[in-house]
Protein backbone atom coordinates (compact mmCIF):
# COMPACT_ATOMS: atom_id res chain seq x y z
CA UNK A 1 0.00 0.00 0.00
CA UNK A 2 2.80 2.36 0.84
CA UNK A 3 4.13 2.36 -2.73
CA UNK A 4 0.81 2.08 -4.57
CA UNK A 5 0.44 4.67 -7.35
CA UNK A 6 -3.37 4.56 -7.38
CA UNK A 7 -5.65 6.34 -4.96
CA UNK A 8 -6.87 3.98 -2.24
CA UNK A 9 -9.14 4.18 0.80
CA UNK A 10 -9.83 1.59 3.49
CA UNK A 11 -11.69 1.71 6.79
CA UNK A 12 -10.96 -0.07 10.05
CA UNK A 13 -12.12 0.07 13.64
CA UNK A 14 -9.96 2.56 15.49
CA UNK A 15 -7.05 0.95 17.34
CA UNK A 16 -3.44 1.79 18.09
CA UNK A 17 -2.31 -1.34 16.25
CA UNK A 18 -4.04 -0.29 13.00
CA UNK A 19 -2.74 3.26 13.42
CA UNK A 20 0.80 1.93 13.73
CA UNK A 21 0.44 -0.38 10.70
CA UNK A 22 -0.67 2.52 8.52
CA UNK A 23 1.46 5.27 10.04
CA UNK A 24 2.72 6.16 6.54
CA UNK A 25 -0.82 7.06 5.35
CA UNK A 26 -3.39 9.75 6.03
CA UNK A 27 -5.56 8.64 8.95
CA UNK A 28 -8.83 10.40 9.72
CA UNK A 29 -11.06 9.49 12.68
CA UNK A 30 -14.79 9.11 12.17
CA UNK A 31 -17.46 8.61 14.86
CA UNK A 32 -20.57 6.80 13.70
CA UNK A 33 -23.72 5.03 14.81
CA UNK A 34 -24.13 1.42 13.75
CA UNK A 35 -27.57 0.33 12.56
CA UNK A 36 -30.88 1.98 11.84
CA UNK A 37 -32.47 0.90 15.14
CA UNK A 38 -29.76 2.45 17.31
CA UNK A 39 -31.80 5.50 18.30
CA UNK A 40 -31.81 5.64 22.12
CA UNK A 41 -29.31 7.53 24.26
CA UNK A 42 -28.45 4.34 26.16
CA UNK A 43 -27.66 2.32 23.06
CA UNK A 44 -24.07 1.10 22.82
CA UNK A 45 -23.83 0.80 19.05
CA UNK A 46 -21.62 3.84 18.58
CA UNK A 47 -18.28 3.25 16.94
CA UNK A 48 -15.02 4.87 16.05
CA UNK A 49 -13.69 4.14 12.60
CA UNK A 50 -10.62 5.23 10.72
CA UNK A 51 -10.49 6.35 7.12
CA UNK A 52 -7.01 5.39 5.93
CA UNK A 53 -5.86 6.55 2.52
CA UNK A 54 -3.12 8.02 0.43
CA UNK A 55 -5.21 11.05 -0.55
CA UNK A 56 -7.98 11.83 1.99
CA UNK A 57 -7.06 14.44 4.61
CA UNK A 58 -10.46 14.97 6.28
CA UNK A 59 -13.88 13.33 6.37
CA UNK A 60 -16.26 14.25 3.57
CA UNK A 61 -19.00 16.66 4.58
CA UNK A 62 -22.53 15.29 4.67
CA UNK A 63 -24.67 16.52 1.83
CA UNK A 64 -27.86 18.29 2.71
CA UNK A 65 -30.52 16.67 0.55
CA UNK A 66 -33.58 18.68 1.60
Amino acid sequence: MKNCRHKWLITYDDSEYIRSLFSFANIVSWNLTYGMRNITETSDQNGKELFISNFLTNTPQQLELF
